[in-house]
């Protein structure tokens, strides 16, 4: 998949950046286009797999922030994936794209909803813990 968006690195070189942020207790957190061109399941549950070994390696430093970073990609004029998208149908080619779109085919958009929502709910979970174990420990 890193390929396939014209990426210069590997897994093994994201596997690295935990393991350094780890090493020198520092915060780590991630930004995934999910359902990108070429995805499919077994990749999308490689993205999920590294940001659990990730969590886990990394524990509190581990930015939970990372999940709502975890969006399809958004189709630009004049872009590669702007072809891609009016050959497959997506848009058409005189779409203005102000209002954004997004590269979101398929079945996998149904477990990308299901993703993105699960995040948000994590991520508000844990604000209201926040709130509720601060308000706590000032009244001490």
């Amino acid at each position: 998949m890193l390929k396939n968006l014209d990426k210069n690195f590997r897994y093994k070189d994201l596997v690295y950046t935990y393991q350094a942020a780890k090493k020198y207790d520092m915060d780590v957190e991630y930004s995934f286009f999910l359902n990108a061109p070429g995805e499919d399941w077994r990749s999308l549950f490689s993205i999920l797999k590294f940001v659990a070994d990730a969590k886990m390696h990394c524990g509190p430093n581990f930015r939970l922030f990372t999940l709502l970073m975890m969006q399809p990609i958004r189709i630009y004029p004049h872009s590669r994936l702007h072809e891609l998208a009016v050959e497959t149908g997506l848009v058409d080619h005189d779409a203005d794209l102000i209002e954004g779109k997004f590269w979101n085919p398929g079945g996998l958009q149904y477990a990308v909803a299901g993703i993105q929502a699960t995040a948000q709910t994590l991520y508000k979970a844990r604000q209201r813990y926040r709130t509720f174990t601060n308000a706590g420990a000032a009244t001490l």
